[in-house]
């Protein structure tokens, strides 16, 4: 059996990229397409058709990447704009969208908050808060893998839970 990684030159950007042996659930845009379509006869590939039941996953997930690396490449003293202009040119796209548009009010303003608690005021009738202000944050989002690898440096999830659980019970 072979084990290695097959280099390919690209037909456009005249670089070599490498497509390692071993197991993959990447879905196949038009450049891996070309480089599978250059594999040499002693290369096997495994492809299957999306499974109408996963699809919106993997379809997402490809989006949100790709996404993410043109948010990551804004540079700028405009940048959180240019990223809010990106994000909106893209929810407007799936607003227009025939097929199953999504609803309004998506859009993004300009200046780009995130909410972070929900809480009520002093002399609102929960003490709690009265004593203890806005809940204690977790150091790292649960959405954040680094709760999952344990290492040293890293919360550990345990604490970063009771944090979260307390958040919401207070």
């Amino acid at each position: 059996m072979w084990k290695g990684t097959v280099l390919l030159s690209s037909r456009h950007d005249e670089t070599s990229i490498a497509l390692p042996n071993g197991l993959y659930e990447t879905l196949i845009d038009a450049r891996l397409s070309g480089l599978i379509s250059v594999l040499p006869d002693t290369i096997q590939t495994d492809v299957k058709e999306l499974d109408p039941e996963e699809s919106h996953i993997v379809l997402s997930r490809y989006v949100a990447s790709a996404l993410r690396d043109v948010l990551l490449r804004l540079r700028g003293e405009n940048k959180i704009l240019n990223q809010v202009e990106v994000c909106n040119a893209l929810l407007n796209a799936l607003q227009a969208s025939k097929a199953m548009p999504v609803e309004p009010g998506l859009n993004i303003p300009a200046q780009a908050e995130q909410l972070l608690a929900v809480v009520e005021r002093y002399g609102a009738g929960n003490a709690r808060y009265v004593s203890h202000g806005t809940p204690t944050r977790p150091e790292t989002p649960l959405a954040m893998s680094s709760l999952l690898t344990g290492t040293r440096v890293d919360p550990s999830l345990m604490s970063q839970l009771i944090k979260e659980m307390l958040s919401v019970v207070l």
